[in-house]
């Protein structure tokens, strides 16, 4: 089998992923807290078993994992261009989207994750905060210092993701793994 070509439980393995955060994140709809901790949770955990238990290539997973991300991105995007937020914030929300659409579109044709780092995900963040801080985005002024520190955060974490490839998550549960000597 060659380096690309997945096993029949690889498959099943990648399949049961993507029905796992393409349905569980549409809680977002019913209890927007829910849905955004359960599409934070499934993404956080999925390359572990992914890539260590059932040995999907690194590649691949990466390949999935981006565009199950910008369907999250989309769901958080319908939900608060649908809600009650200030025109702003949308029109925030939309760009970012299109922004990211970009360098999803350079990233499907390159497949090199690099070039996300100039496409950042700044969507994910502010929903955190509008879901955090409601009434803070009732003010343009607190909206805009917000923004400025999801900018600021964001770019040093998509650097450190994209350019360094270094995962924190993969990083700290790596100190929960022992190898048998």
């Amino acid at each position: 089998m060659k380096n690309d070509e997945l096993s029949g439980t690889q498959k099943i393995a990648i399949a049961v992923n993507v029905v796992i955060r393409v349905v569980l994140p549409l809680w977002v709809f019913v209890n927007p807290y829910l849905g955004a901790v359960i599409a934070l949770i499934t993404d956080c955990i999925d390359y572990q078993p992914l890539v260590n238990y059932f040995g999907v290539s690194r590649k691949v997973y990466e390949l999935q994992d981006k565009y199950l991300d910008f369907y999250w991105y989309i769901l958080i995007a319908v939900y608060v261009l649908s809600g009650p937020y200030l025109l702003v914030v949308k029109i925030l929300i939309a760009f970012f989207l299109l922004l990211r659409l970009v360098g999803m579109i350079f990233f499907s044709v390159s497949k090199n994750e690099t070039l996300l780092m100039y496409f950042p995900n700044y969507i994910e963040p502010l929903f955190w905060l509008l879901l955090i801080f409601p009434d803070a985005y009732t003010k343009v002024s607190s909206m805009l210092i917000a923004f400025l520190v999801i900018i600021l955060v964001k770019t040093v974490q998509e650097y450190v993701v994209h350019k360094l490839e270094f995962s924190p998550i993969d990083w700290f549960l790596g100190l929960f793994h022992q190898d048998k000597v």
